[in-house]
């Protein structure tokens, strides 16, 4: 697993910008099981791109689709949310998130 990490991390993905086949194929690695080379892949290939240049379309969507996996991924806590922490910050987002997947894509 290590080793095809590593392959991955030495292409020059700075100078790639993915397409939505290539965003639909991180988004489905990513949101799989944190421990499986393919999400491992997503998040290198995610971490490696140029984001100056990336379109701030682009840029939100793997925004929300990081809410997404945090939510997916994360043990659910018990109780309130205090204000002003991280859990509080999730929280927002998560919303964020809700009401933006009922815009359509093309629209932002």
């Amino acid at each position: 697993m290590q080793r095809s990490l590593y392959l991955v991390k030495e292409l020059p993905l700075r100078m790639w910008y993915p397409e939505e086949a290539d965003m639909q194929i991180l988004s489905d690695w990513l949101l799989s099981n944190p421990n499986t080379l393919q999400s491992s892949v997503a998040r290198s290939i995610l971490a490696s791109l140029d984001w100056n240049s990336l379109h701030w379309a682009m840029q939100l969507r793997v925004a929300t689709l990081a809410v997404e996996a945090c939510l997916k991924h994360s043990p659910e806590k018990s109780g309130p949310v205090s204000p002003g922490t991280v859990a509080e910050g999730v929280s927002s987002l998560a919303a964020m998130v809700q009401k933006l997947k009922s815009i359509p894509y093309k629209n932002y």
